[in-house]
């Protein structure tokens, strides 16, 4: 599976290969032009992607949303 932009991710959870788990703040900056973007994660929490998108409130922090495989 490769998951590359936002819309593979909701694809994937679509099909129920991923499940969100939930969505953080993250301090940090993320550009507003675009709908964010995905890095694969493996952690705390499983292994999966997570996806980082734009906060609309501040510019000093961002979304931080994880997606995890199916077990």
């Amino acid at each position: 599976m490769n998951i590359t932009t936002p819309s593979d991710i909701g694809k994937a959870v679509a099909s129920g290969q991923l499940i969100k788990s939930h969505t953080s703040l993250a301090r940090g900056y993320v550009s507003r032009k675009g709908p964010g973007s995905v890095a694969p994660y493996k952690g705390r929490f499983g292994s999966g992607y997570v996806h980082l998108a734009p906060c609309w409130k501040s510019s000093r922090y961002y979304f931080r949303s994880y997606y995890l495989f199916v077990q």
